[in-house]
């Protein structure tokens, strides 16, 4: 937000002089907190933990007058301000105007999180025994909501009488291990270029001075504070003058976690009360790394599923289709029911726009995967990099950068309010308005009539319209207030699958920002720097040609699925796809889930045919219209030498065979399935054929619905598992149901069952997988267990929604990707003895 010269800028001398008694302050709470903590922490938390909630409340009230309830204090304040500010005055919210400065300038402190189990004792821990200069860049980066809707100043500017300018940029040192006042709040002139900004990066300890003044207040009370708090704790022991013989630190403090299982949201939530990491060391980034490589791992094992399973095609169809602006009520009339040429256009641009949706998605995630490891390698080096190592880090922060602030986010900001607003929840608020001038020739409004106060879904849809407030608070936090509505039984069913898919892709974005804005801070700075520096005016040459080059096939493809409009005519690479994609017209009927038949096979094998001929058309239009360059990138972006599945053709079994199956257990059900694949190599090119794997376990009988014996499961070479080497588990009956289901092949009289999300995550924390809830509707899972040799390689899958069950063709999905990841079969498990 623009500065308001409302504010008198500050003169050198009166900065200084202000900076140096807060940081005095400062290191004397410290260094007292300190002694009380070397000699009674282990009092403090027994007594704390002790008291009952009404108690720790009185406490921490008195120690703190005012403290406010919630969490997220300053977003709270916020929505006030503007409730405010649009009820009575336009200029109502300006900088220093607003009746709760102290949530957005302390927003970690309040009395919901602080009275539960440990956290204030994780916080006065943290504070009372590391320096002061470990939590600035922390400090800096939680008002940043504040500073940017201008209810907090973060000047840049002193004024200096006794130079030639009447003012300078200046900047504040707020050394890492600085013990005393004498250096810590220094302030000093500087000056940022384009050609330097960034160079000196992790090491500078330099902020801002309007940001290094904001931390200085915000440690200046926060450990005045913590000092009362644990003299109000310790009521009976004078503190004064201490002395008494220095005991050793008790054990440390986990974070509060929410639930069962880990997730990114409570992290996050008990981060401001721990001690950061040092962002010096690349094992921060060693761990976003991870969880972009398996995120762009799954993008691209959706893609695949496209293209191998015609239910998931239907199901995703289906889903994008309900959240098309023609599902809006109003004009012009469009009936989705009906068989007419509109319909068949319809149901083309939403497959064209799935396909579009779906590529961009992992060309984007392929190229942040990519610029990390380059991060990862120059930072990852024993000894300082070399100047040559640093340029090209910086190179990858700054395409990172480009690629999120100029292409990905802003296309999922625009996506998720297309969604949200078409979704079946919130359709009833919105309807269809003719406009001559739009491409479709009509555009989006609200329905007349219709209140939308009051609906905590909409007020967070209509938040997500301004996006000066989106930057502001930043989208990891908008993706975990997400979270809470996703937590909420009343607005859990209201949130579509589509949606809750992309605050996956935004808050694992928000996420990677906020860590290298921590690690790069001169870089990604969000305030001065940014409006004073090269972001705000156009790319320089060399980086706007490289964007341009890798958005280059995402244009392509949206080029292809754009047909004439009552404005514009189409575009010479458009592809009619003559309405192949329609997911009622039951081409993509897939009973894979029922017992095997000559009917169910036929049926599957039928649905296969349909979906290979639908992208036989897109393939064969990608040959014609498209560069070899681009068709080369498209390419490498599906796994290579990966195997589609298809049915073999039914082989009717004997009757000793049929009896044989009926006691056949999943072993025997798994280890040959005929399988007649597609199978795409490192060049792109594919064929058609059989495929073999070793046999695995013992013989098996052939069952009802397989083919012959020789013909076997594909497997793909590429993959890190080993079925050769499969790892065993002994689990009980629960686990084994859920593999049981996961794992299923065709048997007579058997059908494949869903999966019972709960018991997914119980069945796979029981063979050494750690869950952990990450954004949106995305789970992680990251092997524990020796046996499956892959330690530190993490899965990823979504949580179903707004159902609680897996479907069938999901969990089969997943048990191939865990049989590719981790060489896990059906041969895996074997029913512990009662």
């Amino acid at each position: 937000m623009a500065c308001d010269h409302s504010f008198q800028v500050p003169e050198l001398e009166t900065a200084r002089n202000e900076a140096q008694t807060r940081s005095q302050h400062i290191f004397s709470s410290f260094h007292t907190l300190h002694d009380v903590l070397d000699r009674h922490e282990t009092q403090i938390r027994k007594r704390w933990l002790k008291k009952n909630i009404e108690q720790r409340k009185r406490l921490l009230l008195n120690a703190w007058p005012g403290m406010p309830q919630d969490h997220n204090p300053h977003l709270k304040a916020h929505r006030r301000d503007r409730e405010l500010q649009a009820r009575h005055d336009a200029h109502h919210q300006h900088y220093g105007h607003t009746e709760f400065r102290d949530a957005y300038m302390w927003p970690s402190i309040n009395l919901e999180d602080l009275v539960m189990g440990n956290t204030l004792l994780r916080l006065i821990n943290a504070r009372g025994r590391h320096l002061p200069g470990r939590f600035a860049q922390m400090d800096a980066q939680s008002i940043h909501l504040g500073i940017e809707v201008g209810v907090l100043w973060s000047p840049y500017f002193l004024l200096d009488s006794t130079t030639e300018f009447s003012s300078y940029i200046y900047e504040m040192i707020l050394p890492y291990c600085a013990d005393t006042a004498t250096v810590y709040g220094a302030i000093q002139p500087c000056f940022y270029t384009n050609e330097t900004q960034g160079d000196d990066l992790a090491e500078t300890d330099a902020f801002l001075v309007g940001d290094g003044m904001n931390v200085l207040e915000i440690q200046e009370r926060l450990l005045k504070f913590l000092y009362d708090a644990s003299k109000a704790i310790l009521w009976d022991i004078n503190l004064d003058g201490q002395s008494g013989p220095v005991v050793a630190e008790p054990p440390a403090l986990k974070g509060q976690t929410e639930g069962v299982w880990l997730s990114l949201d409570s992290l996050a939530r008990s981060a401001p009360y721990g001690v950061p990491e040092d962002m010096r060391t690349s094992d921060s980034l060693n761990r976003i790394k991870s969880l972009v490589s398996a995120h762009f791992a799954q993008v691209q094992e959706r893609l695949w599923s496209l293209r191998e399973d015609p239910a998931f095609f239907a199901d995703m169809v289906g889903e994008f289709s309900e959240h098309q602006g023609e599902r809006l009520p109003g004009r012009p009339r469009i009936n989705i029911q009906d068989r007419s040429s509109a319909q068949r256009k319809y149901w083309d641009q939403t497959a064209h726009l799935m396909v579009n949706k779906c590529y961009e998605e992992v060309i984007y995630w392929s190229e942040l995967d990519r610029q990390l490891d380059r991060i990862i390698q120059d930072l990852g080096q024993e000894e300082a990099p070399s100047k040559q190592q640093r340029a090209d880090c910086h190179d990858a922060v700054k395409k990172i950068r480009a690629i999120m602030e100029t292409g990905f986010l802003p296309n999922l900001r625009g996506m998720i309010n297309i969604y949200m607003t078409c979704c079946p929840a919130l359709r009833n608020y919105f309807r269809r308005e003719e406009e001559p001038e739009a491409p479709a020739g009509w555009g989006i409004g609200p329905r007349s009539g219709v209140n939308l106060k009051g609906d905590q879904l909409v007020w967070f849809f209509l938040e997500l319209q301004v996006e000066e407030f989106c930057d502001a608070i930043g989208w990891e936090t908008l993706s975990f207030e997400f979270e809470q509505l996703l937590r909420d039984k009343t607005e859990r069913p209201r949130i579509s699958a589509l949606v809750a898919w992309q605050f996956t892709n935004l808050g694992l974005l928000g996420l990677l920002q906020n860590q290298l804005r921590m690690c790069f801070p001169q870089l990604l700075e969000r305030t001065v720097i940014r409006e004073r520096e090269h972001w705000t005016e156009p790319l320089d040459s060399g980086l706007r040609a490289w964007l341009k080059n890798i958005e280059l096939p995402m244009r392509k493809l949206a080029q292809i699925g754009i047909p004439a409009s009552p404005r514009y005519p189409a575009f010479p690479e458009f592809l009619d796809l003559k309405g192949m994609a329609d997911p009622t017209s039951g081409k993509f009927v897939y009973p894979s889930n029922k017992s095997r038949t000559k009917a169910t096979v036929q049926a599957m094998q039928e649905a296969e045919r349909n979906l290979d001929d639908f992208w036989a058309l897109y393939d064969g239009h990608f040959d014609k219209v498209l560069s070899g360059e681009v068709r080369n990138v498209l390419r490498k972006l599906l796994p290579a030498n990966r195997t589609l599945v298809r049915t073999p053709d039914w082989v009717e079994p004997s009757k000793q065979e049929e009896e044989a199956a009926e006691d056949s257990g999943i072993a025997d059900a798994i280890s040959h399935l005929g399988v007649v694949g597609f199978q795409r190599s490192d060049d792109g090119t594919s064929h058609s054929g059989s495929f073999q794997r070793a046999n695995t376990g013992k013989a098996k009988t052939k069952t009802r619905g397989a083919s012959k014996p020789e013909l076997n499961e594909p497997v793909a070479e590429e993959e890190n598992g080993d079925i050769s080497n499969n790892p065993v588990f002994e689990v009980k009956a629960r686990v084994y149901k859920v593999f049981r289901n996961i794992f299923y092949m065709p048997t007579p009289g058997r059908q494949a069952g869903e999966v019972n999300w709960i018991d997914l995550l119980h069945a796979m924390h029981a063979i050494g997988f750690e869950p952990t809830k990450l954004h949106g509707s995305a789970w992680s899972f990251r092997p524990c267990n020796d046996k499956l040799d892959i330690s530190g390689q993490i899965i990823s899958i979504h949580e179903p929604h707004p159902s609680s069950k897996v479907p069938v063709w999901e969990a089969r999905r997943f048990g191939r990707r865990l049989t590719r990841k981790y060489g896990l079969t059906g041969d895996s498990f074997v029913l512990a003895q009662q």
